[in-house]
C-alpha cells in the first residue's frame, strides 16, 4: 500500500515501542486525513511529492502523540514524590498539525504557480461543461418555423 510516510520514518522520529502494525494503522489514518484535505482543495493524492510526504509524516506524528496521550504513555504531566514534570503534548500535536497544513498549502501554491490542474479540477470542469451543454440544449430556440 502506498503511504506518505513509512514505519521506519515514524520510528526514527519517535523511537516508539508500539508494534509495527499499530504504527502502520496510524499512518493509514493520517493518510486519510491528508487525502481528505487535498480533495477539499481540489487535488488528487500525490504520494511522490516531498511537501505531501512531510505533511503525511507530521499528521502521523500528531496522531501518534494523540494515541500516546490517550493511552497514558505520554501524559501531559508526571508527578513523582515532590517532583512534577510537564510537557505540553497538546502543543506538540497542534504544532505537527500546523506544519502539515503549511506543507499542504506549499503543495497547492507550487501546483497552481506551475499552471497545473488537479484531476478533481479537470473532472469539475468537465461536469460544468456538461451542465452548460444541457442548459444550452434546454434554452435553444426552436427552428420549426411555427413560432
Amino acid at each position: 500500500m502506498t503511504s506518505y510516510c513509512t514505519y521506519a520514518e515514524v520510528l526514527a522520529m519517535t523511537g516508539t515501542a508500539y508494534p509495527q502494525v499499530t504504527v502502520e494503522a496510524i499512518i493509514v489514518f493520517a493518510d486519510r486525513d491528508l487525502n481528505a484535505m487535498l480533495k477539499a482543495k481540489g487535488y488528487a493524492a500525490d504520494y511522490a511529492d516531498d511537501d505531501l510526504k512531510e505533511a503525511g509524516l507530521n499528521l502521523t506524528l500528531a496522531r501518534m502523540f494523540t494515541r500516546m496521550r490517550l493511552d497514558g504513555t505520554k501524559p501531559g504531566s508526571l508527578s513523582m514524590g515532590g517532583l512534577t514534570m510537564s510537557d505540553s503534548i497538546d502543543k506538540a500535536i497542534e504544532g505537527h498539525r500546523q506544519v502539515a497544513m503549511e506543507k499542504v498549502q506549499n503543495y497547492a501554491d507550487a501546483h497552481l504557480s506551475s499552471g497545473g490542474t488537479s484531476g478533481y479540477e479537470r473532472a469539475d470542469r468537465a461536469d460544468q461543461d456538461m451542465t452548460d451543454l444541457k442548459l444550452n440544449q434546454l434554452t435553444m430556440p426552436s427552428y420549426r418555423g411555427d413560432e
